[in-house]
């Protein structure tokens, strides 16, 4: 499961992180870049398992 959370940079400005079972696997300070960039992971990870059928 994907968890997001908002944090603060050492500047206090807010930015979102998502992680995975501790490990983080993006951020970025725009919540709606952030789900894009998932998304696109999601979609390349698809596309590797049906190729690799």
């Amino acid at each position: 499961m994907i968890e997001i959370t908002a944090k603060k940079d050492e500047n206090g400005r807010v930015y979102f992180e998502a992680s995975e079972s501790g490990s983080i696997l993006d951020w970025d300070y725009s919540l709606p870049t952030l789900l894009q960039n998932l998304s696109r992971m999601t979609e390349q990870f698809e596309d590797d398992l049906i190729n690799n059928i």
